[in-house]
């Protein structure tokens, strides 16, 4: 087991892969293992990594696919490996939170073994994920992390050499807990009197927000109906740009921009329903499957690794069939619900799985 481990990311602002990091890092000091932090910005979570970890550094992290990062090498290195060697530790373990800074986090390896964790976007259509992941140096980490879905497809293309680990997202029990809430308290806290869709997720195209609230106010039949919400990172030119829109529209039209919200099981039981527009392929989908445990209706893509982890128990539009999402939301919003006493495909002991893969690369 490691006394100490590094985490290596670059972003600490709200998202699936910094939530799961989040979890990763609560196994850890429940085990007693110090962890540390290397990240390029506080962002928005930072205080809570800051909770969870006994020291931070905060350094520009190159990438391998932006060539004008490259200058940022030397500055990553001697000030990483004057963070790490400052540490007294006798076994540490460099834990890369995502592929993208592993390229150069491998750089740090004579230090310490590096364990690299794939999240993010996958592709479950062809080899073209492990190829990427390949190139950015998985072959020579110590060890390979994913999800399960990941694993079992990543391992069927032979590509990756080094061991490969499943180390599930894991959502919390007690956050998402569809008994603890009461909806119509909550409607009445969020002044929803009208019928509500949320949806959930960092704003951008890959996502499907643009092309949602397009839809949503060239429909007069959804605007008058519906409120929506929209929760998730937006950034500092995308959130002016869509006020400036709405504000052209008399009201909004009944569209809210929320932002960044900790209080996401709330809203998933006050709503009527969760749309999840995007046309990116989830590596995991963690905002769907939070609104699935939450019982909330759901209209979502199918797309990346949703298929295969909630199989036949709930209904997904074909991916990319955008009609079809507005289709459905307009006449039959409310019946795509998980089954009480049924279980996403993929239920982890995060635990478990973590610290059966710290065992394969320290003593």
């Amino acid at each position: 087991m490691p006394d100490a481990l590094f985490l290596i990311h670059d972003s600490t602002d709200l998202g699936g892969a910094e939530l799961h990091l989040l979890e990763i890092l609560k196994v850890c000091q429940k085990k007693g293992v110090q962890a540390y932090l290397i990240t390029s910005k506080a962002g928005s979570l930072f205080d809570q990594f800051k909770k969870l970890t006994k020291a931070q550094c905060i350094t520009p992290i190159p990438y391998p696919r932006k060539p004008k990062t490259w200058l940022r090498i030397p500055e990553f290195l001697k000030t990483s490996k004057r963070f790490i060697k400052n540490i007294d530790a006798k076994n540490p373990c460099i834990f890369v939170g995502d592929f993208y800074p592993l390229w150069a986090a491998l750089k740090l390896k004579p230090l310490a073994p590096v364990i690299s964790l794939w999240q993010g976007e996958y592709r479950f259509d062809s080899s073209e994920c492990p190829e990427k992941w390949t190139r950015y140096g998985a072959n020579r980490a110590d060890l390979l992390l994913a999800n399960e879905a990941i694993c079992k497809h990543a391992q069927s293309t032979g590509l990756l050499k080094q061991p490969l680990f499943p180390l599930n997202p894991r959502i919390s029990k007690s956050r998402f807990n569809p008994h603890k809430y009461n909806r119509e308290e909550l409607r009445k806290k969020f002044l929803w009197s009208k019928k509500t869709a949320v949806c959930v997720g960092r704003y951008g195209d890959g996502k499907g927000q643009p092309w949602l609230v397009d839809q949503f106010l060239s429909d007069a039949e959804l605007y008058k109906n519906w409120n929506l919400i929209l929760v998730g990172t937006i950034s500092d030119t995308d959130k002016p740009a869509l006020e400036k829109e709405l504000a052209k529209r008399k009201g909004g039209y009944n569209v809210s921009i929320w932002g960044e919200r900790h209080d996401v099981p709330e809203i998933y039981t006050a709503a009527d329903v969760a749309l999840f527009p995007g046309t990116v392929q989830e590596s995991y989908g963690l905002a769907v499957l939070e609104a699935v445990t939450m019982h909330t209706p759901i209209i979502a893509m199918a797309s990346g690794a949703l298929p295969y982890l909630l199989g036949d128990t709930i209904d997904l539009i074909p991916a990319g069939s955008r009609d079809a999402l507005i289709k459905k939301w307009k006449e039959d919003p409310s019946s795509n619900v998980f089954p009480e006493g049924s279980s996403i495909s993929v239920s982890s002991d995060l635990e478990a799985q973590l610290f059966q893969a710290f065992e394969k690369v320290t003593p």
